[in-house]
């Protein structure tokens, strides 16, 4: 878990760098590190954060967590991701 943090911190500050590569690299294992534990909520809430990187794994990334939003019908998430065009959302 330590290094799932350390990994999510160090993506912002990457991103905040503008180092697109690393912050895109280190959203990769935090989130990989959270769905292999189970921590879907965390996981998916990332994957915004992540999406500013561009890369093809955070787009990836993206659909998966508007799937799980709609799922479990989080529309209050929803609405908040399509008012800040992080995503298209259906009916949002």
């Amino acid at each position: 878990m330590y290094e799932a943090a350390v990994d999510h911190a160090r993506a912002i500050a990457a991103l905040l760098d503008g180092n697109l590569e690393a912050a895109d690299a280190s959203f990769a294992r935090a989130s990989a590190a959270y769905l292999e534990r189970g921590w879907l909520l965390l996981a998916h809430e990332l994957a915004w954060q992540w999406s500013r990187t561009g890369s093809p794994a955070a787009s990836e990334a993206l659909r998966a967590a508007v799937a799980f939003y709609e799922t479990q019908g989080a529309t209050w998430r929803l609405q908040w991701l399509a008012e800040r065009r992080y995503a298209e959302v259906a009916g949002a």
